[in-house]
């Protein structure tokens, strides 16, 4: 019986990666936790790589050691410039994801 190695991390140093092993071919994803996000960040799954691409499907299958990421949808937050002194021109603003910790 082939064992592989599953690392969940989390990018968090606060936090402890996860990990477990499981036979060849084994579907994961019922293991998976759902994370909670909050009000800047939703969570978007697991994926195989930390940029957010690859994202684990739950049809994929364990065939060797892996690592899986967890991803983020982030909230756009507005944004409003004021320069605030006399002669600044008015107050503009900007709707852009924040990239928090």
């Amino acid at each position: 019986m082939t064992l592989y190695k599953v690392t969940l991390d989390f990018q968090d140093e606060d936090v402890t990666n996860e990990i477990f092993y499981v036979v060849k071919d084994a579907k994961i994803s019922s293991l998976l936790p759902t994370l909670v996000g909050n009000q800047y960040k939703n969570f978007s799954g697991w994926y195989k790589n930390a940029n957010g691409t690859g994202k684990w499907l739950s049809s994929s299958k364990v065939t060797s050691n892996i690592t899986l990421y967890p991803g983020w949808n982030y909230n756009k937050q507005e944004v409003v410039f004021d320069l605030n002194y006399a002669g600044a021109s008015k107050p503009t603003s900007e709707y852009r994801p924040l990239s928090l910790p």
